[in-house]
């Protein structure tokens, strides 16, 4: 057994810019945890292959907006929705974009659109 290497649960504080808490294995993050920024940044959720986000989670942005769904190699990947101030978007994502049909629920009108996205781009309404 290698005692400098954290396994278990436990916290790691970077002391310039984020603070983890959560599970380990050989020293790397790798279960369920949480990482917090001072930009505001925070992700909540799995980890994978030493502090990769995913397979899923929820990312919660400086702006107060939030993404719950799938991940993969560390960025929105696959089924999930992205919670803003006047609106959610549930779609799929592909590379950290939204790709393909996606719907958008307004919170004040209660309006539903359906709309098409090509490489993180509106290209369509339905």
């Amino acid at each position: 057994m290698d005692f400098n290497k954290a396994s278990g649960v436990g916290i790691q504080i970077h002391a310039e810019n984020a603070e983890y808490i959560g599970e380990f294995l050989g020293n790397k993050f790798e279960g369920y945890g949480k990482i917090s920024y001072r930009g505001g940044f925070v992700y909540q959720g799995e980890f994978r292959g030493g502090g990769e986000f995913g397979p899923f989670g929820k990312c919660i942005y400086s702006d107060g907006s939030y993404y719950i769904g799938e991940f993969k190699d560390g960025v929105r990947s696959g089924k999930g929705i992205l919670y803003c101030n006047e609106y959610k978007i549930i779609g799929h994502w592909r590379g950290d974009r939204l790709e393909g049909e996606a719907v958008i629920q307004f919170n004040r009108s209660k309006g539903i659109e359906k709309v098409k996205f090509e490489r993180g781009k509106c290209t369509q309404k339905f």
